[in-house]
């Protein structure tokens, strides 16, 4: 066993090449941990949410943990981590055939794949199954159940499209034979499977309609702001034509109570907004019991 720790050198090179695996095992926990959110959102549609701001935070942190906890070992000794495909990427050493290293491979892929890939699966035949269960719900939550299980579905989907060609091809050179496969052709899976992180962005704005509208009213308030600041010192330039403008200490004044006013207009607007969200949200609700 390496213990690579004890190495300076070594270690500033781990530490380069391990956030990329952590990075993926991560994603996955996150996905895995919010398919079971929505299960229990779906089975229990009027109870407390699991998900509070403060359970949020816990559930963000244990991911975290528990994604260190996959991707560390190679720092102390267990495992190794290398540059692949061509080097333009960094990743666990599939290639070794040691005992450390194929130990490490196997604790890897139970846990960081096979664990999460299985209560993603049974979160999302149990939503399936409470959703016709279910069928006396109507409407708008009836709709928003679904729209929210797609979109995590499709994240799912995207993922596994994006790391299933690699971790193919890393237990192929383990177990298997990959002699087959050209040096050139195993760049693409590396490839995308780093390109996994663009992909979830994309389809929760694209499928989020509260995120769309709170960046909308976010750009609104924005340029509302703007508006008002700058017809403030329009105003200032205006009325001073023949007066002190060449004033620095003036002007300077002038633009700070300009600057307050843009400020104390947007507090407002977004107070106004998120007032009339609860409130909506509210009457959504009783509406809805």
């Amino acid at each position: 066993m390496h213990v690579y720790i004890q190495q300076p050198s070594h270690v500033k090179n781990l530490l380069r090449l391990f956030p990329p695996t952590t990075n993926g095992i991560a994603s996955i926990t996150s996905l895995s941990v919010l398919a079971f959110e929505r299960y229990i959102i779906v089975s229990q549609p009027f109870q407390n949410r699991m998900v509070t701001r403060k359970g949020a935070v816990g559930l963000v942190i244990g991911i975290w943990i528990y994604s260190f906890g996959l991707t560390v070992p190679p720092l102390v000794g267990w495992g190794q981590y290398v540059n692949e495909a061509a080097n333009i990427s960094c990743s666990v050493n599939w290639e070794s055939q040691s005992y450390n290293a194929m130990t490490y491979i196997c604790y890897l892929f139970i846990f960081g794949l096979v664990i999460p890939l299985i209560l993603i699966v049974i979160s999302y035949i149990n939503i399936v199954i409470q959703i016709k269960q279910n069928s006396f719900r109507v409407g708008q939550v009836k709709k928003a159940e679904r729209r929210i299980a797609y979109m995590v579905l499709l994240m799912i989907v995207a993922f596994l499209l994006a790391w299933t060609p690699y971790a193919v091809l890393a237990l192929l050179i383990q177990f298997g034979d990959a002699s087959f496969i050209s040096p050139g052709l195993r760049v693409i899976p590396s490839l995308l499977a780093k390109s996994s992180i663009c992909y979830n962005p994309i389809i929760y704005v694209g499928l989020n309609a509260q995120f769309r509208q709170s960046w909308r009213q976010s750009n609104f308030v924005s340029s509302n702001a703007s508006e008002t600041y700058a017809v403030c010192v329009s105003k200032y330039l205006t009325q001073n034509v023949d007066g002190p403008i060449r004033n620095p200490h003036g002007i300077n004044l002038h633009l700070k109570e300009c600057a307050k006013e843009r400020k104390k207009k947007m507090v407002v607007q977004i107070a106004t907004n998120y007032s009339l969200d609860d409130y909506n949200g509210s009457m959504n609700a009783a509406t809805e019991l």
